[in-house]
């Protein structure tokens, strides 16, 4: 980055070697004189933090997890979903891989005002791709839905219709995502649980 701050060496900077705001070098000017030109040391760094290393946590854990039972070992802690067994069993026999998205959907009122009749329903969605330290975050918690109220849902269906219906054609035709880390590209599957259990059943 810029001695100043003033832009990242990322594309479309990245092969210049001085900012364009400032004219500041990109290379500490100490390394370059002494080494003639051939050690080319930035005079800053920033740092920056892979969405896709994050993508491959339930790969990583999955993989873990397996060959531990592979050896014979027991699970001691029950942490996250993939140490439950209604997951592990769906990924035994095959009805999903460990480089699916697994989401789940989750439905619940919620009361705006203490005094006012202002009862809503929320749908959001939940990626377990990511570490229990993130996907409860409000970052990774997408919304599905808002239904206003005050009245209680008489179809419930009819309103988790549209987000399911999106995901079985994800389901059926799959989302090809690049995969940064690795450098190769991923057909994902999408995967979906309720709140207590499971299913890889087509929508």
């Amino acid at each position: 980055m810029c001695f100043k701050s003033c832009i990242a060496y990322t594309r479309p900077f990245e092969n210049l070697e001085s900012c364009p705001e400032c004219d500041w070098s990109q290379w500490n000017e100490e390394n370059l004189t002494k080494s003639t030109g051939k050690k080319k040391v930035p005079e800053r760094q920033f740092c920056t933090f892979s969405l896709a290393n994050e993508m491959l946590y339930l790969h990583r854990e999955i993989a873990e997890i397996q060959s531990k039972l592979d050896a014979g070992e027991d699970i001691q802690t029950y942490n996250d979903i993939m140490t439950g067994s209604e997951l592990l069993n769906a990924l035994s026999s095959g009805k999903i891989k460990d480089t699916d998205i697994l989401f789940m959907q989750s439905l619940d009122g919620v009361q705006l005002y203490e005094d006012k009749k202002s009862d809503s329903w929320i749908i959001i969605y939940i990626l377990f791709i990511a570490s229990p330290a993130l996907h409860y975050k409000k970052c990774f918690v997408l919304p599905g839905a808002i239904v206003s109220g005050p009245n209680n849902l008489e179809n419930m269906d009819s309103f988790l219709f549209p987000g399911l219906h999106h995901i079985s054609v994800l389901q059926k035709e799959k989302l090809r995502v690049w995969d940064a880390l690795n450098k190769t590209y991923f057909d994902y599957n999408v995967s979906g649980c309720d709140h207590n259990d499971v299913s890889t059943e087509d929508i």
